[in-house]
């Protein structure tokens, strides 16, 4: 997809005229908006830990909720409760009464929290023992699908330096034709658009939701146009149970659901992908996966998933199909969530898997991942990702330098890093960056093959209605 203009450097020019303007404007947002994604993370924990009896951190989760959004009158409601069962009766006349009064109404209603007063000041008045409150049918964030909004639209324009461009997403087989070496690849500057559209045609019907979302991007490079990548991928989402986040995450991506608790959470996802290079079609992909996710108390939540991967690149043509890089892919993983408190949390992940792509490509996997998230900040979060994929091939025609010697082994290696700024609940700023390195057995002329660095920075904002 070329600039209109015919221009690269003018649409450059532009591309960077806009992120420094919208800098500038971030700069004037007052310091005093609420840290809503902080606030809802505290809540969620909080409702966690009072769950299971564990009251003081719960109170203390609680009241960071309150801070980070004093609009928000769930969080006070359950404060006033917990204050409640710590015998702090006053203190939880006062927090229910704020909840009353609060910007955003409670979300178990107000009869609810009426109710609730009413026997905080029993307790006050006769200096009783707390009663066992039975906990609210309704979570953090609990919405009926009249108050979901039936549409998600987010919008993204990134500016980046790619310093192996030419790997285009990583999924060349081969080095680039014309280049003196394998590993010397021309570096580059790439501006991104990217689009997310979301809907939801019913939600908690009977357990059941149903998530529809369509994501489009557009990359432009400075030099290398050939290389401008356009890809629209869709993905369904069905999914059964709740989440204390109202977001149930997959292998492909994310969906809402009812906010609450679950005994288990099914999500159940299909799609596909269709990329274009240089407005020319280059990759077709089809996408299912099934996901488990077991609740721990307040602690962390287990996940189990299974994933496949069905790829048809169209510049085969002519190729032999033992040498074709069209081909399935499948893996089974395991993941751990842990929440650590105060929003952190950290992410272990182990999957295995078979790809099938013809005697060259055929192989198996391992992979091991780790992510952390961790507020720095009102308005601030940093996100740390790493990983290792091993892939062991199956036959001698993948050394295809020496298909008589040993099979080709790979060793691929990421870490990320990101920081993210909330500027305001419509509006935020991300800056990340990313290293990834392959070691391979496979050399010619003593030079390594498929051997690659990747190091790539980009800075961005993302809009939201």
């Amino acid at each position: 997809m070329k600039l209109l203009c015919g221009d690269r450097r003018k649409g450059f020019r532009l591309v960077y005229l806009l992120l420094v303007m919208g800098c500038a404007a971030a700069g004037r947002q007052p310091a005093t908006v609420p840290s809503t994604a902080g606030a809802l993370t505290a809540l969620a924990h909080g409702i966690l830990a009072f769950n299971h009896g564990e009251d003081r951190e719960a109170a203390a989760l609680l009241e960071e909720a309150v801070r980070l959004d004093p609009r928000e009158g769930t969080a006070y409601h359950w404060l006033g409760l917990v204050y409640l069962q710590l015998d702090r009766s006053q203190e939880a006349i006062d927090q229910l009464q704020v909840s009353l009064q609060a910007e955003h109404p409670p979300a178990a209603g107000r009869e609810r929290v009426l109710s609730d007063l009413r026997a905080a000041r029993e307790v006050l008045e006769r200096k009783q023992a707390p009663p066992a409150f039975v906990e609210p049918a309704y979570g953090p964030v609990a919405l009926s699908f009249e108050e979901l909004p039936r549409w998600d639209v987010r919008i993204g324009l990134e500016s980046a330096y790619d310093s192996n461009a030419a790997l285009l997403a990583e999924s060349l087989p081969f080095a680039v034709p014309g280049l003196a070496h394998a590993g010397e690849v021309p570096s580059d500057l790439v501006a991104a658009l990217n689009l997310r559209v979301a809907g939801h045609p019913f939600y908690d019907r009977r357990g059941w939701s149903l998530g529809l979302s369509f994501d489009g991007n557009q990359s432009l490079h400075q030099d290398l146009g050939d290389l401008d990548l356009s890809v629209a991928r869709g993905i369904a989402s069905l999914a059964w149970g709740r989440s204390p986040f109202g977001i149930a995450t997959g292998p492909l991506g994310y969906t809402r659901v009812p906010s609450g608790g679950s005994r288990i959470r099914v999500l159940l996802q299909g799609g596909g992908s269709f990329t274009w290079l240089d407005g020319r079609s280059y990759l077709r992909s089809g996408e299912g996966a099934l996901s488990f996710a077991v609740p721990e108390s307040s602690w962390g939540e287990t996940r189990i998933e299974v994933k496949s991967r069905d790829r048809d690149f169209s510049n085969e043509e002519g190729v032999p199909r033992s040498r074709r890089l069209s081909g399935s892919e499948t893996s089974a993983g395991l993941g751990q969530l842990f929440f650590l408190g105060g929003g952190r949390s950290l992410r272990l992940d182990l999957a295995t898997g078979r790809s099938h792509a013809g005697r060259v490509f055929d192989s198996s996997f391992d992979e091991a991942g780790a992510k952390v998230t961790a507020p720095l900040a009102d308005r601030w979060t940093l996100f740390l990702l790493g990983g290792l994929r091993q892939d062991r091939f199956e036959n001698p025609e993948s050394n295809v330098t020496q298909p008589t010697g040993r099979e080709r082994e790979d060793d691929t290696w990421r870490i990320a890093a990101a920081v993210l700024w909330q500027i305001d609940e419509h509006l935020s700023w991300t800056v990340r960056g990313s290293h990834a390195r392959r070691d391979s057995i496979v050399e010619l002329a003593g030079s390594p093959l498929f051997d690659y660095r990747r190091n790539v920075v980009s800075v961005g904002f993302q809009w939201k209605p």
